[in-house]
């Protein structure tokens, strides 16, 4: 199978398909700096803060979050976590009653007399009441734990024991520990979506070091790049796709990439002419800004331009 390489115009994403001068070679480049990349952190939750305004920051108090609730938002109060009072917190009393919440709402005790703690519930300062987590981000029914916050001290007990039994509480517990299994383990659909996307850099990358390496190769040595053609596994196609060629039997990397250019699986092969004249320029552009950068630093430099010899 013969084809005719061209430097077509990228069709994938630039996050995808790099041009030449954003992808550079550790030792080559060293000095040059290199564009700026956005990349997704290690940890989710790498995007730009969420807002529900403009202004005002996500609130980690359940009463100020936004309604209805967006999927990303969503996402990040599970990443974050229900928010937990410091031990010694004071609670606001009623007006109505005096009464207030209590520290002990925030644990159950189990039929063994064991305490297991309530991680869903989240108390909010603004209202001086008490929420679901989970139900307030998964759950379509409308319930003071999910609304505007419980308040009734009197039976708040009574109330959250009732709540942690219901069907809609645990289906809401269930959806909420899943999705921050998920996050943790990175198998979020936005993270696969990243990593595909980090990967093809990483490949572009190697692809485009090597293709620096055979072109400073074949400089050094004062070899002609192109032959009579440009198309690949043909005779006559120059020093620089034999090159190529010659890698892609030994080197996984260049073999993927040579079979993907010739099953089209990949529009811009980076194997052309004009590629092979701006790497060129990169790497003089490179070598001139080194031996300016060593003259600057030198003491002393010798100037052969006014030599001469004769009488």
């Amino acid at each position: 199978m013969v084809l005719t390489l061209q430097d077509e115009p990228p069709s994938m994403s630039p996050a995808v398909s790099p041009q030449i001068s954003d992808i550079e070679d550790e030792d080559l480049f060293a000095s040059r700096p290199t564009s700026p990349q956005h990349e997704p952190s290690e940890t989710p939750g790498a995007e730009p803060p969420l807002s529900p305004t403009e202004d005002e920051p996500l609130s980690t108090d359940p009463a100020s979050w936004p309604s209805p609730l967006t999927d990303r938002i969503r996402t990040e109060l599970v990443r974050r976590g229900p928010s937990r009072l410091p031990p010694n917190f004071v609670f606001r009393k009623n007006e109505s009653d005096g009464r207030s919440c209590h520290h002990q709402y925030f644990t159950k005790t189990l039929v063994s007399g064991e305490k297991m703690a309530r991680s869903w519930l989240v108390y909010s300062m603004k209202n001086n009441s008490l929420f679901c987590f989970c139900c307030k981000l998964f759950s379509k029914r409308l319930t003071n734990l999910t609304m505007s916050g419980m308040s009734n001290w009197k039976h708040a007990s009574a109330n959250l024991t009732a709540h942690e039994g219901s069907p809609e509480h645990l289906n809401s517990m269930k959806a909420w520990k899943e999705l921050s299994v998920r996050l943790r383990s990175g198998e979020t659909i936005d993270k696969q979506e990243m990593a595909l996307v980090e990967a093809e850099r990483m490949r572009w990358r190697a692809v485009l070091t090597r293709l620096i390496a055979i072109v400073q190769s074949l400089a050094v040595r004062n070899l002609a790049l192109r032959g009579h053609t440009e198309t690949l596994f043909t005779p006559s196609n120059g020093n620089f796709l034999q090159e190529v060629e010659l890698m892609a039997r030994f080197d996984p990397i260049m073999k993927d990439h040579l079979n993907r250019v010739t099953r089209g699986a990949s529009h811009n092969s980076y194997l052309g002419q004009h590629v092979q004249n701006e790497l060129i320029g990169l790497l003089s552009s490179k070598i001139t800004s080194t031996m300016v950068d060593d003259i600057k630093h030198a003491k002393f430099f010798f100037n052969y331009s006014g030599l001469h010899t004769g009488h």
